[in-house]
């Protein structure tokens, strides 16, 4: 199977996913996922009709950055169910590296027959892979807090194979951990899931602190609920979250995580 074929299978995974999860659990709730390779041969040879100057400044010669936008721009088609031209979607960057969305032109107007009140978009890219999770609400209101994370199980397994023990003890809760039986596949979607929740969350990973063993992820039966202590807990009081909901999309390779808060 060529990796094209691969990453195809997995979008198309992660779409039934998230539509049978949050789609169904959110009224009014329009989600999409859109994966890519990072390879550069779709976006940087016509950044220029795909992108915006405002966008083409701040990716400069990044083509990992230049991906995920050009992913996401997939993604919020899928939601306004037509094609619109690409540069009448720009996805910005807030200081605190949290991408948004804004629309003009054609995708205004299909956003406005479409009856869709406001757009989330939450960005992630590693193993060569670029995600983009979008969340359409049909009502007005705030940005819902939502999350992606595609994981590297090959990464997980270097740090692991260095750090051991003390890797896992910092990094996972004392529940998900079991000393004696470290599935390396296990320990990467937890951490996809981390990665998304976080983002749910509103952390800056490094500048705010969240300690990531107080984020808990229990599996029964491929439903996951998540349990937050500690500073997991403060960061969620402080925007209001009462509940994250946690999907996870099983691969060996690059699992992905999509989480929304409420």
């Amino acid at each position: 199977m060529t990796e094209q074929k691969r990453i195809h299978i997995l979008e198309q995974r992660c779409q039934r996913s998230v539509y049978e999860s949050h789609g169904s659990q959110y009224r009014g709730l329009v989600p999409s996922i859109r994966l890519m390779a990072i390879d550069g041969k779709d976006t940087i040879g016509k950044c220029e009709q795909y992108f915006t100057p405002e966008e083409r400044l701040y990716c400069g010669e990044r083509i990992s950055s230049y991906t995920a936008r050009f992913t996401a721009k997939n993604a919020i088609m899928d939601i306004l169910e037509q094609d619109v031209p690409w540069q009448d979607i720009s996805i910005g960057s807030a200081p605190s590296g949290k991408p948004f969305v804004t629309l003009r032109g054609k995708a205004e107007i299909a956003r406005l027959e479409r009856g869709i009140g406001s757009l989330s978009l939450s960005l992630s890219h590693d193993a060569g892979i670029a995600v983009a999770f979008v969340a359409g609400q049909h009502q007005e209101g705030s940005d819902l807090p939502i999350g992606v994370d595609i994981g590297s199980t090959q990464r997980i397994k270097q740090l692991y194979n260095k750090h051991g023990d003390r890797f896992l003890r910092r990094r996972y809760s004392v529940d998900e951990i079991d000393y004696k039986d470290v599935e390396v596949e296990d320990l990467a979607l937890r951490w996809a899931g981390k990665e998304a929740i976080i983002k749910v969350l509103g952390a800056d990973t490094w500048r705010r602190s969240v300690e990531w063993n107080q984020i808990g992820i229990v599996e029964r039966e491929n439903d996951y609920t998540v349990n937050l202590a500690g500073t997991a807990r403060f960061e969620a009081e402080r925007r209001s979250i009462a509940e994250v909901s946690l999907g996870i999309v099983k691969d060996n390779d690059n699992p992905i995580a999509y989480a929304i808060g409420k």
